[in-house]
Order: C-alpha cells, then structure tokens, then sequence
C-alpha cells in the first residue's frame, strides 16, 4: 500500500494514503484489520476518507505497523461488504419520515408566505419582511 508519514510521536502516527478518498467499505475494513492485529498493540484508529488518512494511537513498535501497512493491498479491502448500520447507511435512515402536524403547520406557514408576497403591495410586503426578520 502507497502511503506517507505525515506525523509522528512514540504513539502516534498520522498517515496519508496515495489515493485521494477511501470509501466506506474500505475504511471499515481497515480500521477492524489494524485493530484485530493485537502483536501490534493499537488503540485507537481514526479514518478521515475524504483525504484517505489514518490516525493510528498505539503502545508497540511504530516499525512493525509501518511493515503490517506495507503488506496490505487495497484492492482487498473492497472484498468483503460489512452490513452494519454505521457504515452502509439507507436512505430511509437518512430521511425520517415528518410527523404530520408538523407537516401540515409549515404547509399553512408557506401557504401565508405565498399570499403575503402576492396580495400586499411591494412597499407594505417588504414592511412585512423586515418586521419577521427583526422578530428573529
């Protein structure tokens, strides 16, 4: 695996991956990989896939990590699909249904909105306008 050494301290390393971005998948499955390995004796893993990095906290060897990262391909990482919530998340997760009266309240706020813009004349809508913003 391509990578380079941002940052280190005797427990602590920070690293960047060639590619650009890691995916869900990938991140799962590299954090359990490092953290399953116990010889190594690691902590903490944080990924940030955006910028394909790796915080490693760890008690043992910072050369025996850096020889574990070189023997691993990501390629492989993609192979197995965890399905777990936290990393593959549905839609029906990410947009929760709207509890009706709530619904039906910013519907008749939008309705009002609407017909102020349309029946007040333009110097008294703005009055209006600026009369809500100020209540904000």
């Amino acid at each position: 695996m391509k990578y380079d050494i941002k940052h280190t301290t005797p427990h602590y390393i920070r690293i960047r991956f060639a590619r650009n971005i890691l995916s869900d998948i990938e991140a799962y499955n590299l954090k359990k990989l490092l953290l399953d390995k116990s010889d190594l004796n690691i902590k903490k893993v944080i990924i940030n896939k955006r910028p394909a990095s790796l915080i490693i906290e760890h008690n043992g060897i910072q050369g025996d990590i850096e020889k574990f990262l070189d023997c691993i391909d990501l390629k492989n990482l993609n192979t197995d699909i965890p399905v777990f919530s936290d990393v593959i998340t549905s839609k029906k997760e990410l947009y929760k249904r709207m509890a009706p009266e709530l619904r039906q309240k910013l519907r008749n706020e939008i309705m009002v909105e609407a017909a102020m813009d349309v029946i007040l004349p333009a110097p008294i809508g703005i009055a209006y306008h600026m009369i809500q913003l100020a209540s904000l």
